[in-house]
């Protein structure tokens, strides 16, 4: 099967004037330019010293990958990196593939971003930018997620992180997502408590950590959150039958619920458990970070977002 990355990199063609069958052309340095949404915006400035002292010694071994000569010359699209390291190795040219494939923006970034993780992973504050960027471009989080080669769930808590207050978003780049994730709930849940964290440990913070202050912030259940064992409407309710294996969840309560009399204890449940896949857990009776989402405790403490359609009710919590 034809991957995305071996679609982008099949069109080949060379200026008019190169030989017939001519894949490759060595290009000077100063035509060349990095495509300003590159997924990666952070560079290891040791690292690309060291692959700037290997070309000084055995050149450039891997061609870099440019779009055809534009007005400012030749943007990249695979090879940033070695770009950066060939002018810090004081060559003059790079060997380069002119790429002419018609491929959609979506295909272009999602193999951009395949390709720098692959070589090294993005942070999660690139990840984020990515998947908000292919979402922004009409992608659903289970579509963005299948370009990647990735989980619907992992989709989802970088979605879940587009809107983190500036001083979350500033560990973005060195915290892991499901870390940053657990932070963004406990900063919900008490900002002053969180930002204390964030003081004291700074982008050291580790995801138990993270976890076990989202745990301990977390509210205790609230009586007019009482979900009925009868079907029920609106606002509060948890109702599964919208279609096989799915689940619409509400929360907070309705002026109905609020101004009925209090009734027997008998029927009442306190909660949910659910499947995901194989994984079991809690249902949380309160919104995700998007429609598309409910949160989900799973064994072992991690709180998740996760896709509605993927959560099946195995039984209830009688109260």
């Amino acid at each position: 099967m034809t991957t995305n990355f071996a679609a982008l990199v099949g069109g080949l063609v060379e200026d008019s004037g190169e030989p017939d069958g001519s894949r490759l052309k060595e290009l000077p340095l100063t035509e060349i330019y990095e495509d300003p949404n590159n997924p990666r915006t952070g560079f290891n400035d040791a690292e690309i010293a060291d692959l700037a002292a290997s070309m000084r010694e055995h050149k450039v071994l891997q061609p870099i990958t440019v779009r055809p000569k534009d007005d400012k010359g030749y943007m990249i699209r695979f090879g940033a990196r070695r770009f950066r390291a060939a002018r810090l190795a004081g060559l003059e040219t790079i060997p380069a593939v002119i790429s002419t494939s018609d491929a959609s923006e979506v295909d272009i970034l999602a193999a951009q971003v395949i390709e720098n993780d692959q070589r090294e992973p993005l942070n999660t504050a690139e990840m984020t930018t990515a998947v908000e960027r292919l979402m922004a471009l009409g992608l659903t989080q289970a579509q963005v997620g299948e370009k990647l080669g990735r989980s619907k769930e992992a989709i989802s808590i970088y979605a879940a992180l587009r809107d983190l207050p500036p001083e979350l978003k500033a560990l973005a780049p060195k915290l892991g997502a499901r870390t940053l994730y657990e932070l963004s709930i406990a900063w919900k849940r008490d900002a002053a408590r969180t930002q204390s964290l964030v003081n004291e440990r700074g982008d050291g913070i580790t995801m138990r950590e993270a976890v076990a202050l989202s745990a301990e912030l977390k509210p205790a259940p609230k009586a007019d959150k009482t979900v009925q064992g009868a079907p029920a409407t609106g606002k509060g309710a948890v109702k599964a039958g919208a279609g096989e294996g799915s689940l619409h969840v509400q929360t907070g309560p309705t002026a109905e619920a609020s101004d009925a009399k209090p009734s027997s204890s008998r029927g009442k449940v306190a909660g949910f458990d659910v499947k995901v896949g194989k994984r079991t857990g809690r249902l949380l009776l309160e919104p995700g970070p998007n429609p598309e989402t409910a949160l989900v405790v799973f064994d072992g403490g991690a709180t998740e977002p996760t896709a509605v359609a993927d959560i099946r009710l195995v039984r209830s919590r009688s109260a």
